[in-house]
């Protein structure tokens, strides 16, 4: 999201930014809005998955997980190779 921003956006320079409740300049903003995005798009599949149920744990993985986690609705765990342990589980189901 924040390469395309760059990319696509005239003297943008792509700065790594810090996330901020009330960013006050453009890479802080960038960055923010970029997690914000992400975590509504996981919270709001949260909700539909939910449903009248118990609340839904989000696993996540990859290199942008540990500055997603911190602001999605808990539960929430960061797990090292998610990809590698779906494929365990399905190896596993196979037998």
């Amino acid at each position: 999201m924040l390469r395309a921003l760059a990319d696509n956006t005239a003297a943008l320079r792509q700065n790594v930014g810090r996330f901020a409740d009330f960013p006050s300049n453009t890479p802080d903003a960038l960055l923010t809005g970029a997690v914000q995005a992400a975590c509504g798009a996981i919270e709001q599949m949260r909700w539909l998955l939910r449903g009248d149920g118990p609340a839904i744990t989000c696993y996540l993985g990859g290199g942008d997980a540990p500055g997603i986690g911190p602001h999605l609705s808990h539960p929430v765990e960061l797990v090292d190779n998610l990809v590698l342990e779906g494929v365990l589980v399905l190896a596993l189901l196979q037998r």
